[in-house]
């Protein structure tokens, strides 16, 4: 039995691309790849803490902030959801500081085949977790970039062409199938404006396999607002989703929410 406060899961990638799963809680770092095919009880305690300052709350915004935090930390504000609009060089960043760190940074623009085609951006030294995060099969940087402002610019312009979002029931029901991503990088480059300040990257395909017995039948999700309790076989990790045999989480949306996880 391991008790805790839960967060996203930690996932890290071996030398062959193959996801590996650490499950963070208070009393352990629990592994998670050798409990697939075993049957887990999650359970949720009925307490959500913020985890930004702490503080018991009865909701949270954004996957775990309390109201207060969602409303003042850089983190959670407009612009980490739509890059293209920050404001920094407008001297209104909620942390000028924190912006220095994260937005004033190198970005990658990159390509994704996590239930499809994608486009997305990161900072240049999160790149594989960005991708493992997201169940990517496979990925590609395309651009790189100084600061955070300008990927959002690039990803804008090529959302044009190509979807920016991943179709979690996709994601969770099926395998990707593979995509030339060096062919579409190609084509989707032509669409940029020369004016566009871009340091174009020539780099090799990464290939990712997550631990997944198989998919389950049924796409749908367990929500612990509505049931406490789920006490059913671990079939597959993909992303931030635990696969079960009777529907699927996402771990990361109930971020603060305190649970305990029981294995047999």
């Amino acid at each position: 039995m391991f008790r805790g406060i839960l967060h996203k899961l930690i996932i890290t990638a071996d030398e062959k691309g193959k996801a590996i799963y650490t499950l963070p809680l208070e009393d352990a770092q629990v592994s998670l790849n050798s409990l697939v095919g075993e049957s887990l009880s999650l359970r949720f305690l009925g307490t959500i803490s913020c985890t930004c300052c702490g503080r018991e709350i009865r909701k949270t915004y954004d996957g775990g902030y309390c109201y207060v935090c969602f409303r003042r930390i850089p983190e959670a504000d407009f612009c980490s959801f739509k890059p293209e609009t920050c404001h920094f060089q407008l001297g209104t960043c909620r942390d000028p500081e924190w912006g220095r760190r994260n937005c004033l940074i190198t970005h990658t623009v990159y390509l994704a085949n996590s239930s499809g085609l994608k486009v997305g951006i990161t900072r240049s030294h999160t790149e594989e977790t960005r991708w493992l995060d997201q169940g990517a099969v496979q990925a590609l940087p395309i651009v790189r970039v100084t600061e955070r402002r300008h990927a959002g610019i690039v990803e804008t312009l090529l959302k044009r062409f190509v979807n920016d979002k991943t179709n979690w029931r996709l994601l969770v029901s099926k395998d990707a199938q593979p995509i030339d991503l060096i062919q579409e990088r190609d084509d989707l480059l032509k669409s940029l404006p020369e004016r566009v300040p871009i340091e174009v990257v020539d780099e090799s395909v990464r290939s990712f396999s997550y631990p997944v017995e198989r998919y389950p039948e049924k796409t749908s999700t367990f929500d612990f607002n509505k049931d406490p309790v789920i006490h059913d076989r671990l079939i597959g990790i993909k992303g931030q989703y635990l696969l079960f045999e009777r529907g699927v989480i996402n771990v990361r949306k109930f971020g603060g929410y305190h649970v305990s996880l029981h294995a047999g």
